[in-house]
């Protein structure tokens, strides 16, 4: 009984969370914006300029991204991100949208105990990408253990600035500095 409770409840709000439009920004890739509401349905984007329009679905062969305004007038951006050349584009949020990007997915992993209980514990991965390049490098994670370790791809990524990997290999940057370390390479290594 308490497993179906569980299950019952983990559905319906995956269920009412997914159904949920929000107001926000399509980004076409030539930088025209349309103003709608928008759900996403995997790599797909569910728009209607308003309740009463039929509903059109846009994928990244049209869409570069979407944005979305909270009330706080924070920016939520999104964009198409290639991380395997032999599978589709996805959408990733921009956590630092300069030269060097830095995008994110977090996960929710939701599992069941003994005695029917269900938990959950949140992951988080980051990849970078510059400017010139077409495919994104997984960067780090954060709630599991990535197969890549950190220290390899920061030597191997930044490679082409001495003075930041002087800083993490002296460990003045550390994992925990992922964010810090980008906004570096960003001011001073391009």
């Amino acid at each position: 009984m308490k497993y179906k409770l569980a299950l019952s409840v983990f559905l319906f709000l995956t269920v009412f969370t997914y159904a949920q439009k929000k107001e926000g920004t399509l980004i076409f890739k030539d930088g025209k914006t349309i103003n709608g509401l928008i759900k996403t349905k995997g790599s797909k984007v569910l728009f209607k300029q308003n309740k009463q329009s039929e509903i059109i679905t846009y994928t990244h062969d049209k869409l570069s991204g979407i944005q979305f305004i909270n009330k706080k007038n924070k920016i939520y951006k999104f964009e198409y991100i290639t991380i395997n050349p032999k599978k589709e584009p996805k959408l990733y949020y921009v956590e630092i949208d300069e030269f060097l990007k830095l995008y994110s997915e977090g996960n929710t992993i939701f599992s069941m105990q003994g005695g029917g209980l269900g938990s959950s514990r949140k992951t988080s991965t980051f990849y970078l990408k510059k400017e010139n390049e077409d495919v994104a490098t997984f960067y780090t994670a954060f709630g599991y253990i990535p197969k890549d370790k950190f220290k390899k791809v920061v030597n191997e990524y930044f490679n082409d600035c001495k003075p930041l990997l002087e800083k993490i290999n002296t460990k003045e940057f550390k994992k925990k500095h992922y964010f810090e370390i980008v906004e570096y390479y960003n001011n001073n290594c391009r």
